[in-house]
């Protein structure tokens, strides 16, 4: 009798262990999952990630956060470019690029924000709630259309600057962010007003040449 309530435990606890290996083996996380688990301050697994799953969505999500992680704009902006290269097809990281380049580089951000218009419909990604450096939590939609709107001002097209801005105002909707979603909403007001006054907030500038 013993010996066979001892066998039904061992093979109970076989069981136990084959269905806990199962469930719990390390997977691939995803983005919204990465940036949902792992806690800020863990950057060596973020690293981690970045060297045993390179080209992973954990890889992504690290790469995204360590450029942000004490550097300078301009380093942030290589950073996210060095991503690229890993991830050409990830409209978060399109969006963030387009992000950092709307102001100094419009041409470039105008490229990166129509691919991640293009890929967005498709994506997984487009569903991510993410927040900026400017203020506000947004999703890769908004934001896009947020930096086609600044960008095309920049290079003196208003048309396309006004339907970007109205698609992003559209897209907006009020998160548990009250201080970020009122710079998101006056930002819009302003800039569309301003386009329609005839006084846009931002216009062509001559900027440097990079061969300089």
């Amino acid at each position: 009798m013993r010996k066979k309530l001892y066998w039904g435990l061992g093979i109970l606890i076989i069981m136990i262990g084959l269905i806990s290996a199962f469930v719990f083996l390390p997977r691939e996380l995803s983005l919204i999952d990465y940036y949902a688990q792992v806690p800020f301050e863990k950057n060596k697994l973020r690293e981690q990630f970045i060297q045993d799953q390179p080209y992973s969505e954990a890889a992504l999500a690290a790469r995204i956060f360590l450029a942000r992680y004490d550097t300078s704009d301009s380093e942030e902006l290589e950073a996210l470019k060095v991503a690229l290269k890993y991830h050409p097809n990830s409209p978060a990281l399109l969006v963030k690029l387009a992000y950092k380049t709307c102001m100094d580089f419009p041409d470039e951000s105008v490229a990166y924000a129509t691919k991640a218009l293009r890929l967005l419909p498709n994506s997984s990604e487009n569903s991510l709630l993410y927040q900026t450096s400017g203020g506000g939590i947004y999703t890769p939609l908004e934001d896009a259309h947020d930096s086609l709107g600044i960008a095309y001002q920049y290079l003196g097209d208003y048309e396309s600057a006004l339907f970007h801005l109205k698609e992003a105002q559209r897209l907006f909707k009020p998160t548990n962010d009250a201080f970020g979603d009122k710079l998101r909403s006056r930002s819009y007001v302003s800039n569309i007003a301003g386009i329609e006054s005839g006084n846009p907030r931002h216009k062509p500038r001559e900027r440097q040449s990079n061969n300089k």
